[in-house]
């Protein structure tokens, strides 16, 4: 009996533990997938992400990297990157300032991304806080995304 009773008592453990975890929601990851990879477009660009790093390849030699500082979630399957460049052929925002990327419907094979930019707008922010205040839908930035599979 007593047995038994250990045995329902671990299950029980086992099953709170289990429904916990999947009831967490990540800020990378949704619809399936996770941010980390390499996303390719047909366009011949792509996006290297990893838990501490971001590469974008434009295929022409406009590219960036840079740290990856934070991921903010922006729904289901979306959010922002932000990261800090370490190089930057891409715009004039210099090495070391605070650049953000949008994601969203990110699926365990797809994911559209969009770099910021606006005409107006900033190139990069010399502090994380004034990118991630800055670079925001809301504030007209990323008006393209582009779709990639892994």
């Amino acid at each position: 009996m007593q047995k038994k009773f250990s045995f329902l008592l671990i299950a029980l453990i086992l099953g709170i533990g289990a429904a916990a975890l999947i009831g967490c929601s990540s800020p990378t990851s949704g619809g399936g997938g996770t941010l980390e990879g390499i996303w390719m477009s047909t366009g011949g660009d792509s996006y290297t992400i990893t838990a501490t790093t971001f590469f974008y390849d434009s295929g022409f030699g406009m590219d960036f990297e840079g740290t990856r500082e934070k991921t903010i979630p922006d729904g289901s399957g979306a959010g922002y990157i932000i990261i800090k460049f370490t190089e930057n052929d891409w715009n004039s925002g210099p090495v070391g300032e605070y650049y953000v990327i949008h994601y969203k419907e990110l699926s365990s094979s797809s994911i559209q991304l969009s770099s910021a930019y606006k005409t107006t707008g900033a190139d990069s922010k010399g502090t994380l806080e004034d990118a991630e205040a800055e670079f925001t839908t809301g504030n007209g930035y990323f008006g393209y995304y582009g779709t990639y599979t892994r």
